[in-house]
């Protein structure tokens, strides 16, 4: 067999192993499911899922680089398509709500905590790929806090690098909550909970720009 067709046999083996496994999380949770499923639904041997995959949570973290992967994507569209950085802000927001509600589970993994460890990266070398994703993000992040400093729109005396991790912290938490909370925030604020993002969002907006 050629390279060629080697390659594709195997993304396409590993493709169908994703997408089983992708269902099985959703239907069931990480820890309802199994290997042994994940090999029953995709139609393959258990000995098969272990020549593309170390373990279940190596499948996972493939899930997750691969929607880690469609959010960086989202975010550097917002940048380039850059217009305002008002806009540009609310637009990587809204792309972050989407991303929640697409994939809760994910969005949770991606706030969570994944080793940064040089021998974990070893072990599971998607962690490393996760790991890069992130720094890409982060660049992305601090690329556009640099380009609001340049045209006056920001504080100058921002640190961009920290306030990078400070908004992406703060924007994803405000999304998390919002996703957990809906019902006290209906009871308690009588906001809606699309009503306490934008709410939230305008506060962390207006912490960093620049005074008129």
């Amino acid at each position: 067999m050629s390279g060629s067709k080697k390659d594709k046999l195997i993304a396409f083996n590993k493709n169908n192993i994703l997408e089983a496994a992708r269902k099985l999380f959703a239907e069931r949770g990480m820890n309802g499911t199994s290997v042994d499923d994940i090999a029953k639904t995709a139609n393959y041997s258990k000995s098969t899922i272990y020549i593309y995959f170390k373990s279940k949570n190596d499948i996972y973290y493939h899930i997750v680089l691969e929607y880690m992967i469609i959010l960086r994507d989202k975010i550097q569209k917002c940048i380039e398509d850059f217009e305002t950085f008002e806009k540009c802000y609310y637009d990587i927001c809204y792309a972050l709500v989407d991303a929640e509600r697409q994939y809760p589970m994910y969005f949770d993994c991606i706030l969570g905590k994944i080793s940064v460890s040089e021998d974990d990266f070893i072990l599971l070398t998607v962690l490393k790929d996760i790991y890069d994703v992130g720094e890409d993000v982060n660049h992305l992040i601090e690329l556009l806090l640099k380009k609001a400093q340049e045209q006056g729109v920001m504080k100058e005396s921002i640190n961009t690098l920290p306030t990078t991790f400070v908004l992406w912290s703060n924007i994803c938490g405000l999304i998390s909550i919002a996703a957990n909370k809906e019902e006290y925030f209906n009871n308690r604020l009588q906001m809606s909970k699309d009503d306490f993002l934008q709410y939230g969002f305008a506060f962390i907006f207006n912490s960093i720009k620049k005074e008129s």
